[in-house]
């Protein structure tokens, strides 16, 4: 994971959405032009269930409350420099 830097966070928000979101769907667009429309929802589950577990584990919940913890003073602390 990488640190939360200015230069991250900038980097990250200055992104091209429409451009990042236009090239997944043009991947899933060939994807499911190669594997037929029911591959869409195969595909859907096959992450969901990869994912899941994990996420929804009771450590997983526990670090991601950490580090949302973290975030929120970190966020905090930059409003109050600004």
């Amino acid at each position: 994971m990488s640190s939360l830097t200015k230069a991250n966070v900038t980097a990250f928000l200055n992104r091209d959405w429409a451009a990042s979101r236009r090239s997944k769907d043009e991947a899933l667009g060939r994807f499911v032009r190669a594997n037929g429309a029911s591959s869409a929802f195969r595909l859907e589950q096959t992450l969901l269930d990869a994912v899941w577990p994990r996420i929804n584990e009771k450590k997983a919940r526990a670090a991601d409350l950490a580090a949302l913890i973290a975030l929120r003073k970190k966020l905090a602390k930059a409003s109050r420099r600004r």
